[in-house]
């Protein structure tokens, strides 16, 4: 290219230590296809990307796992349980157990009661403790897959979570199971990527607008 010449960038060696002391000068010239050079002058092999990055990419999998949240309410209408189900629904708001978490079992009764109160009845009540659970869930999904993408993942291993994730059976069935365990494994998967970045940048990362705000 006459451009890389007008430089005295003429072999593939000189191209190549361009893309290292100014990789930046070459996306600005030549746009996407710098990367092609690149990869031709570093002898790489072009890597797939992910096409869609931030706010869209968040959106896209937010709507897939919604999508499959849905599928499973459908399915397993109006929702899933076990026994502590039972428990977890019928007594009384102020009592306390040891085994279901007090503030958790009351969310779950106060919902079920407005619902009674506005005339639904239990079969409703469910369907809103799923829908509930299948948002929180797809939120918690999506931020840790962007979490992954944001660390540099391969993008094959990444699209093997994403689909991971998005079609393991038991996955699908969790979104519209009542159960206390399950809010809480979503509370420990956003909490693994928080521990992770505060090791690695040994507490630094507390004092970023991302965790002061």
């Amino acid at each position: 290219s006459a451009r890389l010449e007008r430089i005295g960038v003429k072999t593939m060696g000189q191209l190549a230590a361009l893309s290292q002391a100014d990789e930046e000068w070459l996306y600005k010239t030549f746009g996407i296809d710098a990367e092609i050079l690149i990869d031709h002058a570093c002898r790489r092999r072009p890597r797939f990307k992910i096409p869609l990055s931030g706010r869209k990419l968040g959106l896209c999998l937010f709507a897939l796992f919604t999508a499959v949240g849905v599928w499973n309410l459908l399915v397993y209408y109006p929702g899933t349980g076990m026994y502590d189900t039972l428990a977890i629904v019928s007594r009384p708001i102020t009592q306390m157990s040891n085994q279901h978490p007090w503030f958790y079992c009351s969310g779950v009764r106060l919902l079920v009661k407005v619902v009674l109160a506005l005339g639904g009845g239990y079969e409703l009540a469910l369907v809103l403790c799923s829908v509930i659970q299948i948002l929180l869930t797809s939120g918690v999904y999506t931020y840790l897959l962007l979490w992954l993408k944001d660390k540099g993942t391969h993008p094959v291993v990444w699209l093997l979570a994403v689909a991971f994730y998005a079609f393991y059976p038991i996955l699908g069935l969790y979104m519209v199971t009542l159960f206390k365990d399950i809010p809480f494994s979503l509370l420990l998967t956003v909490w693994v990527p928080v521990l992770y970045e505060y090791w690695q940048t040994k507490g630094e990362c507390l004092k970023t607008k991302r965790y002061q705000n």
